[in-house]
Parts: structure tokens; sequence; C-alpha cells
């Protein structure tokens, strides 16, 4: 019996040892990093006009506070990564345009200053650490 059991023991030993094994030879096989990871922390991709025109367009009327643009226009006017400031014009069904500038922080949300005063805040910019 005695014989029987250490047996049994080396068997179940010796199985864990080999699904242990064959564990990490799959991990270490699809470790891998994700190619499009790597490629943003050695070149961060910089934030594109279409993406703040897309969210900024809904900026009310600054002469009457209220309704949304129908278009907008924004050009990158600093450096960087999220390309602080932007300027940006947004035109309303009226025929108005307000012109804005613009600051996007890093999570998404925005401020904005119209060029005759008041300001606007929004959100959400699909900015590239966020991806």
């Amino acid at each position: 019996m005695i014989g029987e059991f250490r047996i049994r023991d080396v068997a179940v030993i010796g199985s864990l040892l080999v699904t242990g094994l064959a564990g990490s030879t799959i991990a270490l096989a699809h470790r891998g990093g994700d190619a499009q990871f790597i490629q943003d922390q050695l070149h961060p991709p910089a934030l594109s006009p279409a993406e703040v025109e897309r969210v900024v367009r809904s900026a009310p009327d600054p002469l009457v506070g209220k309704g949304s643009g129908v278009s907008a226009t924004c050009e990158r006017e600093g450096s960087g990564q999220l390309g602080n400031p932007w300027g940006c014009v947004v035109s309303y069904k009226s025929g108005r345009q307000g012109r804005l500038t613009v600051h996007v922080n890093q999570d998404g949300t925005y401020t904005g200053r119209y060029a005759g005063g008041g300001g606007v805040n929004g959100c959400c910019i699909d900015t590239p650490g966020a991806r």
C-alpha cells in the first residue's frame, strides 16, 4: 500500500507539473505586445481637427445662448498630442458664426471661450490617451 500511495502521489504531482508547464508555455507564446499600443507609445497620435469639430459644433450660439451649430472648423494652434489651444469657428443656422478658443483636456472634456466673451464647457472628445 505504501508503494501504491507513492506512485499515485507522483502521478498527481507529475500531472500538475505538466499542466502548469503547458499553461506557462501558452501564456508566454501569447505575450507579444499589442502592436497598436506599442506604436502609440513610440509615436503618440495627435488629436485630429475632425474630432474637435464634431463636439464643438454643439456649442450654443453666443448671441442667443442656445441652439447648436450646423458646422464647425477647427485648427490646431498649439503643439503636442492635444494641440491646445484650438481655434474654432462654429456656423449657426441663423448664418451667424461664433469664434472659440478651445482647450481640450486629456479626459475628453473641453472648455471654450467665445471671441466676444462668454464660454462653453463640453464633453466628450475622443482623445488619443483614451483610446
